[in-house]
């Protein structure tokens, strides 16, 4: 941020006494994780799942002297400190953002809708970013406090700006358009995320469509928008035409384009992104040379293990400023306490200042910085010398950061710790989306548990509760001790529930302060038992109820001897009571209510006979979406995390892709792989994949029974899988070796390979070998 309001200022915008002292602000901050030198900061003391008046104090060793707060009795003293005192420190950020925005005269494009804002938002980026000095928001920063960082960093050499917009219900928008102040309007999708805090999806789309209050146009897909002066476009400006594997777009009164994509959503943000450039009277003559590059505009900030117990983020996608920041803000929430490498690449034409990269890097205090080009470039470093060096740092999170052409990408693949060529890509800007969509159906409050069981069901448990304890929800599931103790161990605080407890791991549950659950009288009598030689008390511990799974749980004959047990022994404290729903997917809801009545009952039953406060959860994934009456305190989110589910809001967020290592023709007659089942009828082109039985691509899905994607194209799996190896039919596809293949994603459905195995999409993904490469993308 690049601000400079006095104090007088800032009095004055909120309307409060002017404090006695004198000074200047030149950023805000609302979290000390991402708080680098403080001079000069003010510090919003929000309060949400944690207060921020309890951060003050670390704000203030971090250089920090200028605080808005709402609580002035929790105010610490601190010698120098200058203290804001509002109504509401929520209100103050964004009334603060708005007389911000007021102080610029610029377009701004304002996005809002239930999906594809964050793509729409990248792909205008993509298109525009030479045209204009565009400030947009970071990643999805599109809520109430999202919406207001993203403004406070217009400066004066920007030119556009592009902002999202989100709203959960109504009159929320009121005070995000007041900040954003958009000239241009886009509108994406309207889907069911949040439907509960709106009495109609009419009232949702009427809310949503107050951003474009003061807009000159709004661009959309399928809806129109009331106003006198105002503008529309939509698809009806736009033929559609498919040919072979091109998809071709004919925008009235601007051009003809092609692309690869071909998904009804893909189209639509892609519609929407032609017609905002008509709007923005962008040359029609240069949005092909763009749109072949399409998909490289995403940010692909991907999270792999290093040698030498060291954590790699590749960013060497791109080189500028705002994507420099906002992966070193990532570092830092990645790297926790651990030291931090950063690792920069510069091509052979870099049209930024170096000392200013330098000086942005310097703010976020790296342990080691590294500046080095391929091109031998006067004082930087070789690629030769960074890997030298970066070969004897051990323990370490490191950052490579630079265009594509900076030839990063080969050090860092030798750096890696696998080298396999099959990798499993886990999404983030997908999860999110996920996470958002299973929030808004949420009810009455209740509080959100995410499971991470089986390396969260095989994208890598660790990674994984990092991203959740960043995004806010506020429990973590595991099935056993130890995948609780590996997250405390990586430095995970959120509380983790264990579901299967032994009394082996009783130690490591008191020691890693994990909360067991217990099905049985005598497990509760070996962990207390524990907890005493431990001198522990009030120790949480959850309930389990046996309500027709028949598998682990009190039967409601043995609860009055449980309830005995609980209120005899100060050493435990009930927690929550929970049970698990058998077939919540079921269209045949009669099992699962008589599940919900047994459960709301013996609940009801242990509540009455404690005197204290006893949460209660029963839904799973599908429960979430199928019984919004049975949130009661907490829900259990599973595998719909990956966007496994019916809803078309749900973005695939996992991803298995290989490389093809070799092409063979094979003549008639000739056969293929062990026991040569497949015998070729005509002359074929087979691709050789490195990924087998031994990956998790069981021999069940050979001998055409499954099917890879490739250049847009399904290619069956054909002959026998080998343990390391399988084969596809590409004839006719002019398939090259490394041509990327897609076994399941955004373009493949993993359920289609669970229908194929005849099972669950859990059991594909679980089934996946440790040996495949996880990859985390932002």
């Amino acid at each position: 941020m690049n601000l400079n309001y006095s104090y007088r200022e800032l009095a004055e915008v909120w309307g409060v006494e002017i404090p006695q002292a004198t000074g200047q602000i030149h950023s805000v901050s609302i979290d000390t994780r991402s708080l680098t030198e403080g001079n000069g900061v003010l510090f919003f003391c929000l309060k949400g799942k944690r207060n921020g008046i309890d951060f003050v104090r670390e704000a203030y060793e971090k250089g920090c002297r200028t605080f808005v707060v709402a609580d002035t009795d929790s105010i610490p003293a601190l010698e120098g400190a200058v203290f804001f005192v509002v109504p509401d420190v929520l209100k103050a950020l964004q009334k603060l953002a708005v007389f911000h925005r007021r102080q610029f005269d610029l377009p701004v494009i304002g996005i809002t809708g239930s999906a594809g804002k964050t793509i729409v938002k990248e792909w205008l980026y993509h298109f525009l970013r030479e045209t204009y000095k565009i400030v947009r928001s970071p990643k999805s920063y599109n809520s109430q406090i999202g919406v207001a960082l993203s403004v406070l960093e217009i400066a004066q050499q920007h030119t556009l700006g592009i902002f999202e917009a989100g709203i959960s219900t109504v009159g929320e928008m009121k005070s995000l358009e007041e900040m954003i102040q958009p000239t241009y309007g886009v509108f994406t999708a309207l889907g069911q995320a949040h439907d509960d805090g709106f009495e109609s999806r009419d009232q949702k789309f009427r809310e949503k469509s107050r951003l474009f209050l003061n807009c000159s146009g709004v661009v959309s897909t399928d809806y129109h928008f009331s106003g006198e002066h105002l503008k529309n476009s939509n698809r009806n400006e736009v033929i559609v035409e498919e040919s072979g594997n091109k998809t071709f777009l004919q925008v009235e009164n601007y051009g003809t384009f092609y692309s690869g994509l071909s998904g009804r959503l893909e189209l639509d943000n892609l519609i929407i992104t032609l017609l905002t450039l008509r709007e923005m009277n962008f040359p029609s003559d240069q949005v092909q040379e763009k749109l072949n590059s399409l998909p490289e505009i995403v940010m692909r900030m991907e999270t792999v293990a290093g040698k030498n117990g060291n954590i790699l983020i590749n960013d060497s996608y791109n080189m500028d400023m705002d994507g420099l920041e906002y992966a070193l803000v990532r570092q830092k929430e990645i790297a926790g306490d651990s030291k931090r490498v950063v690792v920069l690449g510069f091509g052979e034409v870099f049209r930024g200042d170096i000392n200013a990269v330098r000086e942005l890097v310097g703010r976020y205090s790296p342990d080691v910085l590294m500046l080095c080009s391929k091109q031998n470039r006067e004082g930087l470093l070789s690629l030769e010398e960074a890997e030298q060096l970066l070969a004897s740092i051990t323990e370490a999170t490191i950052l490579f950061k630079g265009s594509h052409k900076s030839g990063l990408a080969p050090m860092i693949n030798r750096l890696s710790l696998k080298h396999h060529q099959t990798y499993l890509e886990i999404n983030r800007s997908a999860l999110r989306n996920n996470l958002g969509y299973f929030k808004g159906l949420i009810r009455n409050g209740a509080r959100l548990m995410v499971m991470v069981k089986a390396s969260s069901y095989g994208s890598g448990s660790r990674e994984m509760a990092d991203f959740l304890e960043n995004e806010g929800v506020d429990y973590l599931g595991v099935a056993f001790a130890d995948e609780g103790v590996e997250l405390r161990k990586a430095g995970v605080e959120l509380p983790i529930m264990v579901m299967n407890t032994h009394p082996a791991a009783f130690d490591d549950i008191i020691r890693y302060r994990l909360e067991p659950a217990v099905f049985s009288v005598k497990q509760l009598d070996e962990f207390t038992r524990t907890l005493i030689l431990h001198e522990k008390s009030s120790y949480p511990v959850h309930i389990k109820l046996e309500t027709g799974m028949n598998r682990l749980g009190f039967v409601e004959e043995e609860l009055e001897e449980m309830i005995t047990y609980c209120k005899s022994q100060p050493e435990i404290r009930v927690k929550s009571v929970y049970s698990h729903l058998a077939e919540s997917d079921n269209p045949d809801r009669s099992f699962t209510q008589k599940q919900i009545e047994r459960f709301v009952r013996n609940a009801n039953r242990i509540q009455s006979a404690l005197n204290y406060k006893v949460e209660r959860h029963i839904c799973n994934t599908s429960g979430i979406v199928n019984y919004p009456e049975a949130h009661f305190d907490m829900v259990r989110l599973g595998i719909g995390l990956f966007g496994v589910g019916k809803s078309t809001e749900l973005q695939p967020a996992i991803s298995l892709k290989t490389h093809i290592s070799k092409i063979n023709r094979l003549q008639p007659g000739e056969t293929l792989g062990y026991n040569r089942e497949h015998v070729a009828t005509k002359e074929q082109e087979v691709a050789v994949l490195p990924i087998g039985y031994a990956d998790g691509i069981h021999r069940i899905f050979g001998n055409g029974k499954a099917s890879v994607w490739l250049q847009g194209n399904l290619a069956p799996i054909i002959g026998n899988v080998c343990m390391d190896m399988c084969f596809v039919d590409v004839t006719g596809m002019k398939a090259a070796i490394n041509d990327e293949v897609e076994l399941f994603g955004i373009h493949h459905s993993i359920n289609n390979w669970a229908t194929w195995a005849g099972t669950i999409p859990y059991e594909i993904l679980t089934s996946l070998s440790t040996r495949v490469k996880r990859v985390w993308l932002d």
